[in-house]
């Protein structure tokens, strides 16, 4: 570089020549090496050959013939180029004294800072860079606001301890943070902060470990959401929240990934699956032991899933799991056993997925289904036996029906009714006609029509349960219907009862208490007196006559000859009333 060099100004900041008298050596041959292409490595095990050594950051070694001024460094990117020179700045183990100010500036060559020390943060808000790669570095902090990058940037294994800031950035190719550490600065609860920023490719943050929140709203990524073995802390608060984010392909926070604190999106768009196995969420309590309120682990609130969502090997949830107006294309796989939040594990309320499973064992909590769809539902037998899940509202085209029976069933809806009536703003006495009328059109969708009727049956049984004997007329009647006929789901009894006391009458009346008769001309009584004189007590509307020819001997006749016409109309009134009902249904 020679003297007629012009001196463009960044941040406030005049040229490489005119800010200081003169550039140190090591200065001298970076700028040597920026102008021929070439990289310039400061480290003690490096190329550079290095005299004493001072304290680093983080307890690193610097040499002391590695330390190069920010004003340089600064006054040397924006320096005007030569014509024909491929610039590029790559620098490695340098220790960075100053503030590296690049705000607004235009720089096309690519830069390169590996394993370096800045004693301040780096400032590129506004700044337009061919490609800017930070990996191994540490510094107090980044401001990366609107920041353009046209290739990638890299930030892979740098250690922040303040917040990295890239709101609003634009970055054309990737952006990597695998491995990086960043620790949000005193009074600071976020560590990454970049909503509405831009990723034109994948967004790699494998193994971050983030103290802090690291807050992804509004940001559009054109590939994928690698979390994969991440750490992320911001206990009784958000560390993870994507909201309105749109993912052009899936989201990757498995493998060890963990959240102390919520993992929060909200409206967000992924384009493919999301995968939350082995991962641990949201804020364990003090004591594992205690069964206590917390608060939300997971919230999905209207996001929009065009893939799967799995959360089955390895998960574990301390908080609720809202996953309230949420839409899943496909499969959405969810490992129950490992759900801690309570008094509601999960909500799954106004939800929709093409499959949904529930795996393991039911949690201590509450899933609550209300209002969700399912084209296919799958769970295991042990809901029937603790489980507590809310069935209010909750539709599914079709049902597993192998490893749990129909009985199973039963008890798995009487289950769902007590908790649906334990709720937080439950109306009703427990009884909700429609999750059993959703059962038993799945059994008979599937050509089990005997399912189906059980199922009808138990629903009616399920509504007689919470009937008060305030209304003991009614509960009486309900009762009368199910021994009876079954509610007309058991027609089958109705003509047992029938067949068994028309034996009984036929052997009381012929042998036991025989009529006489009150017809002219005295005649014996018969066995086939004794057949039509029972029918025509027990059909309500016979055309046989035969009690206005006999009449009962004795009180047991009178009794048996009573009992027999309540029975009939009884019969009548109850198969009367169970064929509306099953042409209703129908």
């Amino acid at each position: 570089m020679t003297d007629d060099s012009p001196t463009p100004r960044i941040g406030g900041q005049a040229g490489f020549l005119a800010w200081q008298p003169a550039p140190r050596r090591t200065e001298k041959k970076l700028w040597s090496a920026f102008r021929a292409g070439q990289q310039m490595d400061l480290r003690p095990d490096g190329n550079g050959r290095n005299g004493g050594r001072n304290g680093g950051r983080n307890g690193r070694v610097i040499p002391r013939g590695a330390v190069v001024r920010a004003k340089a460094v600064a006054a040397m990117l924006c320096a005007e180029p030569r014509p024909g020179q491929n610039s590029r700045l790559t620098l490695y183990g340098a220790r960075i004294t100053g503030l590296l100010d690049l705000s607004h500036a235009r720089i096309d060559h690519p830069i390169a800072f590996r394993d370096c020390v800045f004693d301040e943060p780096i400032m590129l808000a506004e700044a337009r860079l061919g490609a800017l790669v930070l990996d191994g570095s540490s510094f107090p902090g980044l401001d990366g606001q609107n920041l353009e990058v046209e290739g990638n940037l890299g930030l892979s294994g740098i250690s922040s301890s303040g917040m990295v800031q890239l709101t609003g950035a634009h970055l054309q190719r990737a952006l990597r943070l695998d491995g990086a550490t960043i620790t949000g600065s005193a009074g600071q609860r976020v560590a990454l902060y970049g909503d509405g920023m831009t990723v034109g490719h994948d967004f790699n943050a494998q193994r971050l470990h983030a103290e802090g929140e690291v807050r992804l709203v509004d940001v559009t990524i054109d590939s994928t959401l690698e979390l994969r073995g991440a750490r992320l802390a911001n206990p009784g608060g958000v560390a993870l929240r994507l909201d309105r984010a749109e993912i052009s392909s899936s989201v990757y926070c498995d493998n060890g990934f963990t959240a102390v604190g919520e993992v929060c999106a909200i409206g967000a768009h992924v384009k493919g699956s999301v995968y939350l196995n082995k991962a641990e969420i949201g804020t364990p309590l003090s004591d594992p032991g205690l069964v206590a309120p917390t608060g939300v682990a997971l919230r999905l609130v209207r996001t929009k899933i065009d893939g799967d969502l799995g959360c089955w090997e390895g998960f574990v949830a301390h908080g609720t799991l809202d996953v309230s107006r949420s839409t899943v294309a496909g499969e959405f796989r969810l490992l129950t056993s490992g759900l801690k939040g309570y008094p509601r594990a999960a909500d799954l309320s106004n939800s929709q997925s093409a499959m949904l499973q529930l795996i393991g064992d039911p949690p201590p909590g509450v899933l609550d289904l209300s209002r969700a769809n399912a084209d296919f539902f799958k769970d295991s037998a042990a809901y029937w036996q603790s489980g507590n899940v809310i069935l209010d509202g909750f539709e599914y085209h079709a049902i597993d029906m192998n490893w749990v029976t129909v009985k199973q069933r039963e008890q798995w809806l009487r289950r769902a009714m007590e908790a649906s009536k334990r709720k937080p703003g439950g109306d009703h006495d427990g009884y909700v006609p429609q999750p059993y009328e959703q059962l038993a059109a799945v059994y008979r969708r599937a050509g089990d029509d005997r399912a189906a009727h059980s199922i009808q049956l138990e629903k009616f049984r399920q509504r007689n349960r919470v009937i008060g004997w305030r209304r003991w007329y009614s509960k009486l009647w309900n009762y009368i219907q199910d021994g009876v006929i079954g509610y007309g789901f058991r027609p089958t009894r109705a003509f047992l009862w029938l067949l068994v006391l028309f034996a009984a009458g036929v052997v009381l009346f012929r042998y036991v208490s025989t009529p006489y008769s009150i017809a002219i001309g005295h005649r014996s009584f018969t066995l086939s007196d004794s057949v039509g004189y029972t029918l025509d007590l027990i059909l309500p509307a016979s055309a046989l006559q035969e009690r206005q020819v006999w009449q009962s001997s004795n009180g047991l006749g009178e009794v048996a000859a009573a009992g027999l016409v309540v029975f009939g109309w009884v019969l009548t009134a109850t198969v009367f009333a169970a064929a509306a009902r099953v042409l209703q249904r129908d």
